[in-house]
């Protein structure tokens, strides 16, 4: 069953790939020549991102795939909506909580590995631009999968209606309320003798 919940395990996945497109949008605005920010992410332990960008594609289908094969069955079902989906604000606020929390978390680690002093992490504005960054993407994520979501939902119940067709209306007769009083009886009882002589 599908817990009448997003599973957590897609929603992490969606926010896993959120947190490295926020990533990404984050040092593109702060150094957009594209040889400094070579540098910098190099000088801030950033050299894993290749890999990092290929995971978060590969997550980032995942929950997409997930989602829409999950709502297509259930519209396939014909199950509630309601009971199916959380509120595209609700999926925004989990998905930016999560995304903020993985690139702070992520950005330490990295400036720990490679040496960096953290105290640049408050004197630069990686966070300030970081976070609102993470907000934005998520925001978009969470609309975009709850678009998916709908059309998935939409797309299952036209073919669940196309694989079972109405039959055609047939006249029913209701036994229970046919008064057989008035229906003509044929029948030995309704054959008339002759007349007498």
């Amino acid at each position: 069953m599908y817990a009448r919940r997003v599973p957590w395990l897609v929603i992490l996945a969606a926010a896993c790939s959120g947190a490295v497109a926020g990533h990404a949008l984050t040092y593109l605005t702060l150094v957009p020549q594209a040889g400094l920010r070579a540098a910098l992410l190099a000088s801030t332990g950033h050299g894993y991102w290749t890999a990092a960008v290929f995971w978060a594609v590969l997550l980032g289908l995942g929950s997409a795939v997930v989602v829409a094969v999950r709502h297509f069955r259930t519209g396939l079902r014909a199950e509630t909506e309601s009971a199916l989906w959380l509120t595209p604000q609700g999926l925004a606020l989990r998905l930016a909580a999560l995304q903020v929390g993985i690139f702070v978390v992520q950005e330490v680690a990295e400036r720990l590995y490679a040496g960096a002093p953290l105290a640049g992490l408050v004197r630069e504005p990686v966070l300030a631009v970081g976070v609102p960054a993470q907000v934005l993407v998520a925001l978009a994520l969470a609309l975009i999968l709850f678009l998916l979501g709908r059309a998935a939902l939409a797309a299952g119940r036209a073919v669940a209606r196309a694989s079972h067709p109405r039959s055609a209306s047939r006249p029913r007769i209701d036994f229970a309320r046919t008064s057989f009083g008035s229906l003509p009886i044929v029948g030995i009882a309704s054959i008339r003798a002759p007349p007498s002589p």
